[in-house]
């Protein structure tokens, strides 16, 4: 049976209120960890909460802890793009850690990790061409990760303009940087709660919906595996 890793920010009530049976609950440290068994894979869900730091530690524990084969990250994220709108369901192709810059004292652009050979972190080709070809309407973004909620057109236009990212939120690089220590592949799948021109208030009002619709998409992905 494989064993896949399903690394959740807050959004838990996607699984937790759905129809598979809760199969054991405990704790590791401070993280909630949640067991099914889903067609066939034995599932681990753990909930990260918000940040990359968290998200990094919770990624860490399901490789060494659970062993883990495989890690998905579904969750909700704000568009950057007039035309990704809400409780859209969006496939990570790419990702920018755009608050990171080490520029003044290595030979790297902003944004850049030495140890990659660009500003833009590719997860795992396989699951995606997987996820592409189960769900081929679904638009391939680049995602911009950092370390704070961005509320508001203006800097979400700055975010798109300079690293030509689609979507932004606040785990996604924690848990790559990671998983590629372990050479553990991985998979983002996300939903648009908020807007380009919104914010804060579309967030608190379509988070658990839009969490639902790409836990929909992960459960058949799942099969798939």
């Amino acid at each position: 049976m494989k064993k896949i890793g399903l690394l959740i920010a807050v959004e838990t009530n996607a699984i937790l209120t759905s129809n598979y049976q809760l199969l054991k609950e405990e704790n590791v440290g401070n993280f909630k960890v949640y067991k099914y068994e889903i067609k066939g894979c034995e599932v681990i869900a753990i909930k990260s909460g918000m940040g990359q730091v968290y998200a990094a530690a919770a990624t860490e524990i399901l490789i060494t802890h659970y062993q883990v084969e495989a890690i998905i990250n579904f969750g909700v994220v704000g568009s950057l793009r007039d035309n990704l709108n809400l409780e859209m369901v969006c496939l990570v192709k790419g990702l920018v850690d755009y608050q990171f810059d080490v520029s003044e004292i290595d030979n790297v652009e902003p944004a850049r990790h030495e140890e990659y050979s660009g500003i833009v972190i590719e997860p795992n080709k396989h699951l995606l061409d997987l996820a592409s070809k189960l769900y081929p309407k679904l638009p391939k973004v680049i995602c911009a990760s950092g370390h704070r909620f961005v509320d508001g057109k203006e800097e979400k236009e700055k975010i798109a303009s300079e690293f030509n990212c689609d979507i932004v939120e606040m785990e996604s690089i924690g848990i790559q940087l990671v998983a590629d220590m372990h050479n553990i592949p991985t998979l983002y799948i996300k939903g648009i709660s908020d807007s380009f021109t919104g914010g804060a208030h579309q967030y608190s009002e379509l988070r658990d919906t839009a969490a639902s619709i790409c836990f929909d998409v992960v459960s058949n992905l799942i099969d798939e595996l």
